[in-house]
């Protein structure tokens, strides 16, 4: 696995904060689980948090990038949040066994810039992005769906699915925790096209062949996040993820790499 590491001033911005979008497996819900459990008397909670951050230079990348990346997750009254994960969203619905919320992200695109094998592509613009999730937990067990809506650049559909579970390595809370999760990835064709497919004017002006990627089930996922709280704020993540791309995703020209592989350190500090 080749690794280039990239300082602040040469990576492209919408690169790292894709990247800290793309976190999903790092909760800020499971942070603050294992470290505060007191009542709060502010109706706030902040946590905060750097790490570094080991990635795919893009989806079906062989190499991989190091960045340097920042966490933030604000929640008001437990009902509204802001976090580099989910953005601005608001729990519709949220019991002890099932949780609706819905929110609103930037999503970023692609630049023919970004990399060699993009030349003659077209850029794909950065859009909004609208989504909508539920989960239902059973007995340690927690199901969810994820459904996201691109307002903008592919005007995409996708929707994830899977299943995840916590496991304290201790007799509190406040011990050590490990997530663990699995999930699958459906992508409509206006992403796989905008992202893996290449149309007539592409494949003209790239000297690629051309390809209509439909859509379907574009990959599987496994992802484990360890938690080690130091004290009732301070704590470190450890993250790793394993994708692997499936569907009309995989024979794409577009990509190089079926398997994917991510993984980072965070230290984090809850206000």
């Amino acid at each position: 696995m080749n690794i280039t590491t990239q300082i602040a001033e040469k990576v492209n911005p919408a690169i790292a904060l894709s990247v800290i979008l793309a976190l999903s497996t790092i909760s800020p819900v499971a942070l603050a689980d294992v470290q505060i459990n007191e009542r709060q008397q502010s109706d706030w909670r902040v946590m905060a948090g750097f790490g570094a951050y080991v990635f795919p230079e893009f989806d079906g990348a062989k190499d991989h990038r190091v960045l340097a990346l920042p966490l933030l997750d604000i929640t008001y009254k437990d009902r509204v949040y802001f976090n580099f994960f989910e953005g601005l969203g608001v729990k519709i619905i949220d019991t002890k066994a099932f949780t609706l919320k819905g929110g609103i992200s930037y999503a970023f695109g692609r630049e023919e810039d970004d990399h060699a094998l993009f030349a003659g592509t077209e850029d794909i613009d950065n859009a909004a992005k609208l989504t909508l999730a539920a989960k239902y937990k059973i007995e340690g067990i927690t199901s969810f769906v994820k459904v996201s809506k691109y307002l903008g650049a592919t005007d995409g559909l996708q929707a994830e699915f899977g299943v995840q579970t916590r496991l304290l390595l201790g007799d509190k809370r406040s011990d050590p925790m490990l997530q663990l999760n699995v999930s699958v990835q459906y992508s409509n064709e206006d992403y796989m096209m905008g992202y893996f497919g290449i149309d007539s004017q592409q494949s003209f002006d790239s000297g690629l062949d051309g390809y209509t990627a439909e859509a379907g089930f574009s990959s599987v996922s496994a992802g484990a996040t360890y938690i080690h709280p130091f004290s009732k704020r301070w704590a470190t993540t450890v993250n790793l993820k394993y994708a692997r791309m499936l569907g009309d995703a995989v024979d794409s020209p577009l990509v190089l790499e079926q398997n994917q592989i991510s993984g980072g350190l965070f230290v984090t500090y809850t206000f």
